[in-house]
């Protein structure tokens, strides 16, 4: 992977919440994302129904706009399509070995200090830490200070993750030192 990943960075997270089942919706989605932002890494996840249109309209706007796609835990998927990289949900870390011996970019899921420092110690390159702010149906937010805390631990590992819908949430989460932030909503 020939990304520059020091500097802060994003992650978008796709979810059918914000553009339904069409894949067309899907592509005019991920352009109008693009006319806005310019995420880093983009995760093809539905959890619902994988749709191999989809898979590919997302691959062709990575490559369009020089994004890293990312597919969520199926690594049959990602040794199938040209992804470039895996997100592990934090209910299958044994994945984690795996993963990095096929060479393959490994993202992981976390909620707790513990499975950061497990996901780290099995190869992680990054993890999602969350949820960071509110965020409907996840639980009580770990908050700034909390994330603050990991991110000195484990620097530029830490992508924050959770209730981060605007431009207040994104600026604590840098002074925070979290390597990038990721989110389903800001880019709606």
């Amino acid at each position: 992977m020939k990304k520059n990943l020091d500097g802060f960075f994003s992650y978008l997270i796709t979810d059918p919440s914000q553009y339904g089942k069409s894949s067309i919706a899907f592509k005019v989605y991920l352009h109008s994302v693009f006319r806005k932002h310019t995420p880093i890494f983009l995760l093809y996840r539905d959890k619902t129904d994988f749709q191999k249109r989809k898979a590919l309209a997302l691959l062709q706007i990575a490559s369009i706009y020089g994004s890293i796609p990312i597919v969520h835990s199926d690594l049959k998927l990602a040794k199938r399509y040209p992804f470039l990289g895996i997100h592990i949900p934090s209910d299958s870390f044994e994945k984690i070995l795996l993963t990095k011996r096929l060479g393959i970019f490994t993202i992981v899921s976390t909620h707790s200090e513990e499975e950061i420092e497990k996901a780290v110690r099995l190869g992680a390159d990054f993890v999602t830490y969350s949820p960071i702010f509110s965020t409907p149906g996840k639980g009580e937010p770990k908050g700034v200070r909390q994330l603050r805390k990991v991110c000195k631990k484990y620097p530029k590992k830490i992508i924050a993750l959770g209730g981060i819908v605007g431009h207040k949430e994104i600026r604590r989460v840098l002074r925070a030192k979290a390597a990038g932030f990721a989110s389903i909503r800001y880019f709606s």
